[in-house]
């Protein structure tokens, strides 16, 4: 059951929220051109555009939008005899079970977001970190490793299923987030950049999980590139000074949230 009922779910994924998940459905003619992200949400088959898709705007919305990562395999695009462009879309499973995943995880982020409504963003951000390190292990082996279904509902993930989970309870709590890719210690990897007071920064909850620390939690580029290293020109530069695990944590701390601790 929903703490916030239907209302919370709809605001953060509408399309799953109204009943419209549409398992493997293809858009039909006449031609209106489609919403790449609704498209995935909804695990169509295939979406219609009146032009390519620069592969930009196709990661820009992977980035940013949880519900269209899980599952996706690939993207490939091909010319209509009308002129238009079709977008096909292939998933890593059958989108019957694929879109049960989805449905189950808007269903516990809009429970989850209306469980924190009452903290300040930056908090929201620290309760999502603890949450996430608290109910997932890192493991390479294991069905949906990669996903967020697979961090929140396994309890085991890689990091890019952490960086996924944690980007969707960031959006269903209204938090800006990316999830981002590049390398750590030389080996592909995944994190994210969440925004708090116009400002952004780094959070790799893979890593803090592993070490059982907040050491990556709300970095700025100077220090996560002692060790991470991305495409700084696809992302927002991350200098953001205001915001801590320290005084996140000991905001919570004080009266009348002194329940509220976070360790």
């Amino acid at each position: 059951m929903l703490f916030g009922g239907e209302s919370v779910k709809l605001r953060c994924f509408p399309m799953i929220a109204a009943g419209l998940v549409l398992s493997g459905c293809a858009r039909a003619a006449p031609f209106e051109e489609d919403d790449l992200a609704q498209a995935l949400i909804e695990t169509s088959a295939s979406a219609r555009f009146s032009e390519w898709l620069p592969e930009s705007d196709i990661q820009a919305v992977l980035r940013s939008e949880p519900l269209c990562r899980t599952g996706l395999s690939a993207v490939t695009q091909h010319r209509e005899p009308d002129g238009t462009v079709r977008a096909e879309f292939s998933y890593a499973m059958l989108t019957e079970t694929l879109t049960a995943q989805k449905s189950a995880l808007a269903e516990y982020a809009a429970e989850w977001a209306e469980s924190v409504s009452g903290y300040t963003p930056a908090q929201r951000v620290l309760v999502a970190h603890t949450r996430l390190c608290a109910v997932c292990d890192y493991t390479e082996t294991g069905e949906n490793i990669h996903s967020a279904y697979g961090a929140l509902f396994a309890g085991q993930a890689v990091c890019d299923g952490y960086a996924e989970a944690f980007l969707l309870l960031c959006k269903c709590a209204e938090i800006p987030c990316i999830f981002v890719t590049g390398t750590a210690a030389g080996q592909a990897h995944a994190w994210n950049l969440v925004r708090l007071g116009g400002q952004w920064y780094h959070v790799d909850c893979a890593w803090d999980d592993l070490r059982q620390e907040h050491g990556y939690f709300l970095r700025d580029d100077a220090f996560m590139q002692n060790d991470h290293a991305w495409d700084r020109s696809a992302f927002p530069a991350a200098n953001g000074d205001r915001f801590s695990y320290q005084s996140i944590a000991e905001s919570m701390c004080r009266a009348p949230n002194a329940e509220n601790c976070i360790e």
